[in-house]
C-alpha cells in the first residue's frame, strides 16, 4: 500500500474512528446469442462471473474512508482463443470523503485495474465507450478524481475538480489487427485495432453556481482537458457552458445546459495538421418520482445531450449525442425492478481521428479526417434487471440485457443491427458485514 495511504490509515486509527469489515461475492450465470470479438459472428454463448471481495471503511465525524478489492473471475464459452481457463482481472477502489467545515465538503476516487478482459466486458470502462476490439486483451488501467464543493454563501457555491485516467496494454507482443474479417463484402480488419490502445486523459473543471430562488439555480461552467494518444495524437479540449436547474415540483427536477467544445489538435503521429475542431455541447436531465403509495414506489430518471467524448478502446475523442432512460419501481422491501436503455452515437462530421490520406488541393497534397468504419459508433442499449432481497445482505438477481450496435449514421451502409448481442441472465449476491448497514459501499 502506498506511504500516503498508510499515513491516512494509522491517522484515521488513532482519531478513534469506526472501522467496519465488509466482505461479499456476487456471481452470474448469462446465456445468449452475441459476436465472439467484434467483427466476428454472433453465437450462442454461456458466460460466468464471480466477483468475490472484501472491504475496510473507517468512518469519523468528519471523514468516511473505504478501501476495496474486488477481484473479477470471467469465462465464456465458446472464445476465440479456445482459452480454458478463467480470465482474472484485479480491481482495487479507493473512495474518501471529508467534510472539512460546515460548508466545504472534499471527495476523492482511485481505482486501479490490471488483468484480462473478453470482448463482452464493457463495464470497465465509460458507458458508451466501443467494445473490446480483440477476444482476450491484458490491460493496466488507472483512474482517479479529487475535488471539492465549497459553499461561499448561502447562495453561491463553488465546485471544482481533477481526474485523470491511463489505459495501456499488457499484451505488447499481440498482434496490431485480429485475422481477416470481412464485412458487407469489404475487408475491414485493418479498422479495427486487435487490442485495447494505450491513451491517457487529464482534466479539470470548475464551477460557479448561484441559487436564484429554491427552486431555481444557475451555474457557468468550465472544463480543460488533454488528451494523448500515441497511435492518433495529442488534443486540447476547452469547454464552457452555461447550466440551469429548476425543481419543478417535490417530485421533478429539470436540469439543462448549453456551450460548446473547441479542440486544438497539438500534434499527430504522422505530422499531419488537420486543423482545430468546433462544436457545440449541451444536456437536458429530468428526474421524477412518478408514484408513491404505501408498498409501491415509481421513480423516472431521462438524459439527452450533445459532449465531447474520449473514448479510451478505440482511442478516439470525437463529438458524441447520447439519450438514456430508466425507471426504478420498488415494491415492497423484497422487489426492485429497473428497467433502462440508452443510444450513443459519435458525430463524425468534427471527428479529430486523425489519418493518413491525404488529398490533392491545388496541387499540393493535404492530409484529411480518416473515417474508419466501426460497428460500434452507433450503440442501443436495454436492460430489464430484478432484484429480490432474501435478506439485508443476500439478493436474487435476474433480467434480460441486450444491445444493437452500428457504424456511424452518416455513413453509407448504416444498419443499426450489423452487430447484436442479447442475454438472460440470473445471479445471487451475499455480503457480510461488521457494522450496522447492509454493507451496500462494497460495489461487487
Amino acid at each position: 500500500m502506498p506511504g500516503p495511504a498508510c499515513c491516512l490509515l494509522a491517522a484515521f486509527i488513532a482519531s478513534g474512528s469506526v472501522v467496519e469489515v465488509a466482505a461479499g461475492v456476487d456471481g452470474e450465470v448469462a446465456a445468449g446469442r452475441a459476436p465472439v470479438q467484434l467483427t466476428g459472428p454472433e453465437e450462442n454463448s454461456l458466460t460466468f462471473t464471480l466477483v468475490p471481495g472484501v472491504g475496510l471503511r473507517l468512518r469519523s465525524l468528519t471523514n468516511t474512508l473505504s478501501l476495496a478489492y474486488t477481484p473479477r473471475v470471467f469465462y465464456r464459452v465458446p472464445n476465440q482463443l479456445d482459452v480454458s481457463r478463467p480470465l482474472l482481472l484485479h480491481q482495487l477502489q479507493l473512495n474518501d470523503t471529508l467534510l472539512t467545515a460546515r460548508n466545504m465538503a472534499w471527495t476523492s476516487t482511485a481505482g486501479l485495474s490490471v488483468g484480462e478482459l473478453d470482448y463482452t466486458a464493457s463495464g470497465l470502462f465509460p458507458v458508451g465507450s466501443s467494445a473490446v476490439r480483440a477476444a482476450v486483451v491484458d490491460i493496466v488501467r488507472a483512474e482517479g478524481q479529487t475535488g471539492f464543493s465549497y459553499d461561499i454563501t448561502r447562495r453561491f457555491r463553488w465546485t471544482a475538480d481533477v481526474s485523470a485516467q491511463y489505459t495501456t496494454p499488457l499484451d505488447d507482443d499481440a498482434p496490431a489487427t485480429p485475422p481477416p474479417v470481412t464485412m458487407d463484402g469489404g475487408d475491414f480488419s485493418n479498422l479495427v485495432v486487435g487490442t485495447v490502445p494505450e491513451s491517457a486523459q487529464v482534466s479539470g473543471r470548475s464551477s460557479f453556481s448561484y441559487a436564484l430562488s429554491r427552486q431555481d439555480r444557475v451555474a457557468a461552467n468550465g472544463e480543460v482537458t488533454y488528451q494523448w494518444f500515441p497511435d492518433t495524437g495529442r488534443f486540447l479540449l476547452l469547454s464552457p457552458d452555461l447550466s440551469w436547474e429548476r425543481q419543478l415540483s417535490k417530485q421533478t427536477t429539470l436540469a439543462l445546459s448549453g456551450g460548446f467544445a473547441y479542440v486544438i489538435t497539438l500534434a499527430t503521429a504522422d505530422g499531419s495538421n488537420p486543423g482545430d475542431a468546433l462544436g457545440g455541447t449541451g444536456s437536458i436531465q429530468l428526474n421524477s418520482e412518478l408514484h408513491r403509495a404505501r408498498n409501491v414506489r415509481v421513480s423516472a430518471n431521462f438524459a439527452s445531450g450533445i459532449d465531447w467524448f474520449f473514448d479510451p478502446i478505440a482511442g478516439t475523442s470525437q463529438p458524441r449525442a447520447s439519450v438514456d432512460a430508466g425507471s426504478t419501481i420498488d415494491i415492497g422491501r423484497e422487489w426492485s425492478i429497473g428497467p433502462n436503455a440508452s443510444f450513443y452515437t459519435v458525430i463524425r462530421g468534427a471527428s479529430t481521428t486523425v489519418g493518413g490520406e491525404t488529398t490533392n488541393v491545388d496541387g499540393m497534397m493535404v492530409p484529411v479526417a480518416s473515417q474508419a468504419i466501426t460497428p460500434d459508433a452507433t450503440q442501443v442499449r436495454a436492460e430489464v434487471p430484478v432484484t429480490y432481497r432474501l435478506s439485508d445482505l443476500v439478493l436474487l438477481n435476474f433480467g434480460v440485457r441486450g444491445a444493437l450496435r452500428g457504424r456511424a449514421l452518416s455513413q453509407s451502409g448504416f444498419r443499426l443491427d450489423e452487430r447484436y448481442e442479447i442475454w438472460a441472465f440470473f445471479g445471487l449476491t451475499v455480503r457480510l458485514t461488521s457494522g450496522e448497514d447492509n454493507a451496500m459501499w462494497l460495489a461487487l
